[in-house]
């Protein structure tokens, strides 16, 4: 906790040569709920600790940031690992402003079933007030590793393929950031989407958009 304080301070106060950035949303880990990520002997309990102490630590700090978890992955949808960390906080009086997760879909009607599941689970241990936020996410396209594979042109295609079959809206791609990105002047790999009828570019990388 006294940690957690002090990274809050540096950011918020200008601690140790800080900042001074007023930032309001902070959370402890990111997807604690993977395999390799919060390796514990029972993760979900070992966590719920873990956010709680930091939790009630910070708000009694800093009572106008706003704190918030676990940030679990949620492929799998609403399940026990969400459920016991909503009930600790319940039983336990730990302050959740906000109930955060990370998520991965090519379908767009996916991510509303999955808010309204969490908000369905938040509704019934009195978390009504408590807000939803997805901080980490992306719309496509459904063969992960193409992202993470060597940038060639048929891989390029197979993305833009995939990525324009999901998208709703009126977008095509920009075809001179591709061309750069498969002769790599461009790290990682990214292509735009250009909306036609705003002129609007979205940079969509293997890290989301």
């Amino acid at each position: 906790a006294r940690i957690c304080e002090h990274v809050i301070r540096h950011y918020n106060e200008g601690w140790a040569d800080g900042f001074r950035w007023n930032i309001r949303h902070w959370c402890v880990w990111e997807e604690p709920n993977g395999p390799k990520t919060f390796a514990t002997e029972h993760p979900v309990e070992d966590y719920s600790r873990l956010y709680g102490t930091f939790a009630k630590a910070a708000k009694k700090a800093f009572p106008d940031i706003l704190v918030g978890g676990p940030t679990t992955g949620m492929g799998g949808g609403v399940g026990p690992w969400q459920r016991d960390f909503v009930d600790y906080c319940r039983t336990n009086a730990v302050p959740l402003d906000f109930f955060s997760f990370t998520f991965y879909s090519s379908a767009p009607t996916v991510f509303a079933d999955l808010v309204r599941d969490i908000r369905a689970l938040l509704d019934r241990n009195g978390f009504a007030d408590t807000k939803v936020f997805c901080v980490e996410w992306h719309r496509g396209p459904r063969d992960w590793k193409a992202l993470q594979g060597a940038r060639t042109p048929e891989m390029m295609k197979k993305v833009i393929y995939e990525v324009s079959s999901t998208v709703d809206c009126p977008l095509c791609i920009d075809s001179s950031y591709v061309n750069m990105a498969e002769k790599g002047g461009h790290t990682g790999c990214s292509i735009v989407l250009l909306d036609i009828k705003s002129g609007e570019r979205t940079i969509l990388t293997h890290r989301g958009v």
